[in-house]
This record gives structure tokens, sequence and C-alpha cells, in this order.
């Protein structure tokens, strides 16, 4: 992981003209020490910042506050990073310059929809990095195969060609379905998570929303805590469900609840909760999960609290 992220960051500076010190690029993204991070992501060197956006080792809470660099090569750093949290990928797909959304493409864990929107938004190199992204569902690929660069097209064609070759338009037969959708049925955890990711990738089987969040229900109500963020948003987005904000706002509850996950994370589901509420002005409850935001780190949860105590100030006693 550390080379591939080395190679292509570095690559990516020496061809736009980037100035900044490979040596000192790649010793600082071998870094282990978290605390040695969180010094290093303070710098002003800007091949110093753009090693700790790299590293695999970097945590999110310093990645997110690196999407406030104006340095692109630092923004791309954190949109490749594996460690970035999806509603960071997502602000950064807001972004115009397709170098960041080049490594946007390229990071195994930005979700579909995300995958989707790049279609659309990026350019020639950003939709080549997503057909080299081994998570781009065939959907994803035939809508490539008409782009208006020829390039972008032949390369989708190949690659099309190359998925169905290596694993046919089904990997799973008839009976290994029927047999996994009775231990998914049964409360099989592997079972639910294949078959939820196979339906919502269409890897394997046609990619079928509906089913992949009633498998990824099951995963949410077991407590995976990916899959409840999942159900979270498929809900708000009605993706494989018909849209309903307040299953949304009661899974964002769940997650904010929970004190067993990354802290930004509970912060995010936090500050979601706290608009929740704010929405059927329940203002108890708002103050309530925006403090659990601001105090888990979360920056919009702050700013949320802050002005609530001024609209609300006897809610705010301290």
């Amino acid at each position: 992981m550390k080379k591939v992220i080395v190679t292509i960051i570095v690559m990516m500076m020496v061809v736009t003209g980037v100035s900044a010190s490979s040596a000192e690029f790649k010793r600082v993204v071998k870094i282990t020490d978290v605390a040695k991070l969180e010094k290093l992501s303070k710098s002003n060197k800007s091949d110093v910042l753009q090693a700790v956006a790299a590293n695999p080792n970097t945590p999110a809470h310093i990645l997110v506050k690196l999407t406030d660099s104006k340095d692109k090569w630092v923004l791309a750093g954190v949109a490749y990073n594996k460690n970035t949290p999806i509603y960071i990928l997502e602000k950064l797909s807001n972004k115009s310059d397709d170098d960041i959304l080049m490594f946007l493409a390229m990071n195994k864990n930005t979700p579909l929809y995300i995958l989707e929107k790049l279609v659309e938004k990026g350019g020639p190199l950003t939709k080549t990095m997503l057909i080299d992204n081994p998570n781009t569902p065939v959907s994803v690929l035939k809508r490539l195969t008409k782009d208006k660069d020829i390039v972008v097209q032949a390369l989708a064609e190949d690659k099309l060609k190359s998925r169905m070759k290596n694993s046919g338009t089904q990997v799973f037969t008839n009976q290994e379905l029927s047999v996994l959708k009775q231990k998914a049925d049964d409360g099989d955890f592997d079972a639910q998570t294949t078959l939820a990711k196979a339906y919502y990738f269409g890897k394997g089987v046609k990619k079928d929303d509906k089913l992949a969040f009633k498998y990824t229900q099951m995963l949410a109500l077991q407590g995976d805590f990916k899959s409840q963020k999942a159900v979270a948003f498929m809900f708000l987005k009605g993706v494989g469900v018909k849209k309903d904000t307040t299953k949304h706002c009661e899974w964002q509850k769940v997650i904010a609840d929970r004190n067993d996950i990354p802290k930004l994370e509970r912060a995010y589901a936090a500050t979601e909760a706290g608009y929740c509420f704010m929405q059927i002005n329940d203002v108890k409850s708002a103050y309530k999960y925006w403090k659990l935001a601001a105090d888990n780190g979360d920056e919009m949860g702050t700013r949320n609290l802050k002005k609530l105590c001024i609209d609300f100030p006897s809610y705010c006693k301290q």
C-alpha cells in the first residue's frame, strides 16, 4: 500500500511540475507513530503535508483537518487514503479539479454513489482510474463505453470484456445463491455480507438495489456499524427502498448512541441526528446530540451547538 501511494503521488507531482522533495515525502509517508503524524500535519511544508495525507497510518481525525488545505495534492492524498471517512470523500467529490477526483476514483473505499457521480463529473483521467478500480460495477463500465472520449470508450470496453471473461456474468450458480439466501435468512453474518455486496455492486449477480438493501439491513440489525451507516444512507437517498427521512434519522441516532466506534464517525452521526431533531422542533434532543458531536470533535456539530445556545440559551446551562 505504501509503495503504491508513494509512486502515484510522487509521479503526479513530477508530471504536473509540483516542487517537492520526494525523499522527504517517502520518509514521512512511512511513519507509523500517530503522535508524529499529528505534529507533522501542522507543518507549513507542502511535501510534508502531502505525505501525511497519503500515509496509510494517518487516522481519520487528521485527514478531516487536512481537507481545509488549499494544496490540491494534499487533498488528493486525502481522497485516496483508505482511512478517510465517507462524508469527507463525498465533500471532495464536489471539487472541480480532475487531479483530486482522479485519486477519489482510485480509492477502493469510495462508495458506489460517488463512483457514479464521477462518471458525469470527472475528466478522462478520472474516468480511466474509475475503469481500473476493481469495485467499479459493470453498470458504470457500460456507461463509460459510451463516453465521448474514444480512449475512455476503448479502455472501458476492454475492462468490461475482461470482467466477463474472468468471472462470467454470474459468478454464483442458482444453487449457490439459494444456499446463501437460506443461510442469510437464518442469520448467518458472512452470507448476509456476501449477498449485500454482490447485489449492491452487481458483482457475480445482476445488480439489485432492493436485495442489497434487504441484506444490508439484516447486517445493520445485527449491529454491524458499516451496514448501519449504509442503511441510513439508503433510506436518505432512496436506494433500494422508499425514501424515508424518519428511518434515516433513527439509524443516525443508533450510530450516535454507540460508544464502540471511531469518535469522528460517532460525531458525524450525532450531527446528523441533531439536524433530525431540530426538524421536529425537539431542541432538547438536538442539543444532546450536537453536544455529543462537539465533544467528539466534529466541527459542524460544534458550530451548530454554538448557534443553538445563542437561539435557545436555556438549554445550554453550564
